[in-house]
């Protein structure tokens, strides 16, 4: 077991040295970074620090678990080629620390899991801010062992990311339990001021994504963690959400499950999209700006105060993807305000309504309507009003 105690530190790496400031040789033992109450400490690499595999970190264990814990703050900055500011082979773990990073590549990576509890966290990074990273082959299959490898949890912490691709990316699994913390996201210089079509199509930079395992063999992909479609990939159950998005701003390659939170959201692409399940239980979500606002092969709504604008379709059950899918839109609950150029609420498959009360806004293209369904509208309650 070893721990480093950082107080009031300063460690720079030599502008000949390619070396982290702070490395963790090969060792599969716990390692720990105590981060000292009421310091700053600031590391930094140079810019000589660079690796060809982009796996060049500030602070970097490099075969090890690595724990950060300690009330201090702690500021790190890179200068090397591709840089991160942390990175972990296997688990990483962030307890109580202020961290600040600039990073020339990622701000955060882990290659297992990574979990965050009652942090506050700055980033600013050339390409995605928090993610875990893990590759899957048919000899080093971590899923098989572990079928949550890859997760992020996120527990009570405030989180300000600026970052050109990604801000939160998960390979398997993401939890965010967050009470009233906030969690502010700019990806890929944020939404653009004109949507269309074409400019959804080319977005990239998500703000919140779990983007599935990939098993290789042989040349062949096959995708697990969308497989488990029972399950959630992406659940929410608390906390304040401020997400200025290039591409998608909730993203999840399965399901995803949000009962509860305050979500202020622009996209230049999709708002909340799930390659299968969207469920929404509760919480206050406000789409102001997206190509298409909630998306998902099934979209569930059962409670919450939602307000969405969208360039195409309010709220769609579709994924092109998918054949001979039971697409449907189910709403029980919840006070729902759709204002669409395309079609309010749109299904592949059918729309059921039971409760709750349901406002659509136009559509203004030709050819839409405020409820659109391929297999039929089923309205056994609450209330429904369209204006087009």
């Amino acid at each position: 077991y070893i721990c480093l105690i950082l107080d009031n530190a300063t460690i720079n790496s030599l502008s000949s040295q390619t070396a982290s400031p702070i490395s963790f040789k090969e060792h599969t033992g716990i390692r720990t970074i105590y981060v000292k109450e009421n310091t700053t400490n600031y590391l930094c690499d140079s810019i000589g620090d660079t690796e060809e595999s982009g796996d060049g970190a500030v602070i970097k264990a490099k075969k090890s678990s690595l724990v950060i814990m300690g009330s201090g703050k702690l500021v790190i900055n890179t200068l090397g080629e591709d840089t991160n500011g942390i990175q972990a082979k296997n688990e990483l773990y962030i307890f109580d620390t202020q961290i600040e990073i600039d990073a020339t590549n990622n701000g955060i990576k882990s290659g297992t899991s990574l979990i965050i509890k009652n942090a506050n966290i700055l980033i600013e990074s050339n390409n995605d801010g928090i993610k875990t990273d893990i590759e899957i082959t048919s000899t080093n299959n971590s899923y098989q062992s572990d079928p949550f490898a890859g997760y992020i949890y996120i527990y009570n912490t405030d989180i300000n990311i600026t970052a050109s691709d990604d801000g939160i990316s998960a390979c398997s699994y993401l939890k965010i339990d967050n009470s009233t913390h906030e969690i502010n996201i700019i990806t890929n210089g944020g939404t653009p001021y004109a949507i269309t079509e074409s400019s959804s199509n080319n977005a990239n930079g998500k703000a919140i994504k779990v983007d599935g395992l990939v098993l290789e063999v042989n040349n062949t992909e096959t995708d697990l963690a969308s497989k488990t479609n029972y399950n959630y990939l992406l659940v929410i159950l608390s906390g304040v959400f401020n997400l200025n998005s290039n591409d998608d701003a909730i993203h999840s390659k399965g399901n995803t499950y949000i009962t509860g939170g305050s979500f202020n959201i622009t996209s230049g692409n999709d708002g909340i999209h799930s390659e299968y399940t969207t469920n929404i239980s509760n919480g206050t979500i406000n789409i102001t700006k997206s190509y298409e606002a909630i998306e998902g092969a099934t979209v569930e709504i059962l409670d919450g105060t939602i307000n969405v604008v969208a360039y195409d379709d309010g709220i769609n059950a579709a994924n092109s993807s998918l054949r001979n899918y039971a697409y449907y839109i189910y709403i029980s609950g919840g006070t729902i305000t759709v204002n669409a150029q395309g079609d309010g609420i749109d299904s592949n498959g059918t729309i059921q309504i039971t409760g709750g009360t349901t406002i659509v806004y136009g559509p203004s293209k030709n050819g839409n309507c405020g409820l659109d369904s391929e297999k039929g509208i089923f309205i056994d309650g609450g209330n429904v009003v369209v204006f087009s």
